[in-house]
């Protein structure tokens, strides 16, 4: 998971920010804003008939101003971002006293002493401007009570064709799960087990969560850490390929792919095939039990074979090193093999010496 590098923030130049000029008013967001989420809405005021956005000293878009009103959507990955809306005449920028510049932190965690620095970013808010209610006639009650996508792509154009693949449809809408309240998500059923809007359709998972061993995000259930929830070119609507996101959180478990001998499983990146991402009643998540895990692939019969040393029996002598046993005390795969990778021939962990001492003292 990325985080903020917070000597980034301490390095800034506060004196250089600026929200609105003489003839710039931006309306949303502030002039520095933090989000859990990648883009944030930019809506201004101007009489110039073009705006030029700046996305960290590269140009972004260019945008017509109508009725004195811009608006657009500025998107960006992890980080510090600097936007700079810049007003046109006439195909001539203004001087550079006429911008206005804002900086966005995209992290998902911004320490808290930073908090009264960047404040959360929320576009649809409750209360609503003075400004809006000058072109607008809004009514919430009237709101609250629509059932169509059109207002809500008007902006989000983009998220159309995506949310397709979740819906697998044209007719689900985007206030299942979302109100135009500040924090954007439904209230649920109170009768629903879990307030995680996710639930309100997918409530057959609840229980097939709650067992003995929980993924992290499922047990804060926080899907969208995996999931996007608006449709993904990934299998399950997974955020990013599964095994690029799975190391997203597990940086220590990529470096072992480096190692000289590497699982195929575990090098091809399917992380799914012996662990569960969501919950299971077996340790590391596995779908099955370790040994299982590993017999569902590696035949006794077949490439195990000729496999001379003893597995899935208790050793016949008092141990005298440490070794991981089964529940009920036998050898199994994971006694002498690591799952991932080794530097040693077979996969067999790096302190070969000391897990055959482990029963085999003889031998010294």
């Amino acid at each position: 998971m990325n985080y903020l590098v917070l000597t980034t923030i301490v390095c800034l130049s506060l004196g250089s920010m600026s929200a609105a000029s003489p003839d710039l008013e931006i309306l949303v967001p502030d002039s520095r804003v933090c989000v859990n989420h990648g883009h944030v809405m930019i809506v201004g005021k101007t009489e110039a008939t073009i705006v030029d956005i700046i996305l960290d000293a590269a140009s972004y878009a260019s945008i017509p101003v109508i009725d004195s009103f811009f608006h657009k959507q500025v998107e960006f990955g992890y980080g510090l971002h600097e936007i700079k809306i810049i007003p046109v005449y006439s195909g001539i920028s203004t001087s550079i006293t006429d911008t206005a510049t804002i900086e966005v932190i995209y992290a998902p965690k911004v320490n808290f002493e930073f908090k009264t620095l960047y404040p959360d970013y929320w576009f649809h808010i409750r209360e609503l401007d003075p400004v809006c209610l000058d072109c607008h006639d809004v009514n919430y009650a009237d709101l609250d009570k629509v059932e169509g996508t059109e207002s809500c792509l008007s902006c989000h154009v983009s998220l159309r064709d995506n949310f397709i693949k979740h819906t697998k449809g044209e007719d689900e809408t985007c206030f299942l799960c979302h109100d135009l309240g500040a924090d954007l998500v439904a209230v649920i059923d109170e009768q629903t087990e879990s307030k995680n809007p996710c639930f309100k359709c997918h409530q057959d998972k609840i229980k097939s969560f709650d067992q003995e061993y929980v993924h992290g995000p499922v047990a804060g259930g926080s899907c969208l850490i995996c999931h996007a929830s608006h449709g993904s070119d990934n299998e399950h609507l997974l955020n990013l390929p599964e095994d690029m996101l799975c190391f997203e959180c597990h940086s220590d478990v990529e470096k072992q792919v480096k190692a000289l001998v590497v699982h195929q499983p575990f090098i091809e990146g399917k992380c799914g095939e012996c662990h569960d991402p969501h919950s299971t009643n077996n340790e590391w998540i596995l779908k099955v039990k370790s040994e299982a895990v590993c017999l569902s692939c590696h035949d006794p019969e077949g490439d195990l074979k000729e496999h001379e040393h003893p597995f899935a029996v208790k050793p016949k002598r008092k141990l005298q090193n440490h070794l991981e046993l089964t529940s009920d005390g036998r050898l199994e795969c994971l006694t002498c093999h690591n799952a991932h990778s080794s530097d040693q021939t077979h996969m067999v962990k790096s302190d070969s010496n000391l897990i055959c001492l482990g029963c085999h003292m003889d031998l010294l």
